[in-house]
């Protein structure tokens, strides 16, 4: 979208016009995901969806780490570690197996289920679980 090729691109942006990028695209394709899941029949608590990117979230997060500090968990010391020179950050290692990635194809089965007091009415359910099918009805 912004064209970048590395963190310096990024850098010379602007770290908080970055981020407000990067919360208005969160903000935009969250509204199109709900807006599908609600028609694909999902319920869900839909006023009170969790974002990663929320400020209640990075103040939890810097308060663990806060706890883990004062905890003597954390240290400063010496590792090998995998770093994106394009990206200027470090890699992790399921980014580093991606090799042992594979697609899957699972067997599942597609049922339905009448609405009780709603007549040629269904709920149509899918699962990769077949056995909790008998209880579902």
């Amino acid at each position: 979208e912004l064209g970048f090729k590395n963190k310096k691109d990024i850098e010379k942006y602007g770290i908080e016009k970055f981020v407000k990028k990067c919360k208005e695209r969160v903000e935009k394709y969250s509204k199109i995901q709900t807006e599908q899941s609600i028609r694909l029949g999902q319920w869900m608590d839909w006023g009170n969806s969790y974002y990663t990117m929320s400020d209640e979230n990075n103040y939890a997060i810097w308060y663990f780490l806060k706890k883990c500090h004062k905890e003597g968990f954390l240290y400063k010391g010496r590792d090998v570690v995998p770093w994106c020179p394009r990206c200027g950050t470090a890699i992790s290692q399921h980014e580093i197996l991606t090799e042992e990635y594979k697609e899957l194809t699972h067997k599942s089965i597609f049922f339905k289920l009448p609405v009780q007091n709603l007549k040629k009415t269904y709920f149509l359910v899918w699962t990769t679980t077949p056995w909790p099918q008998p209880g579902a009805t």
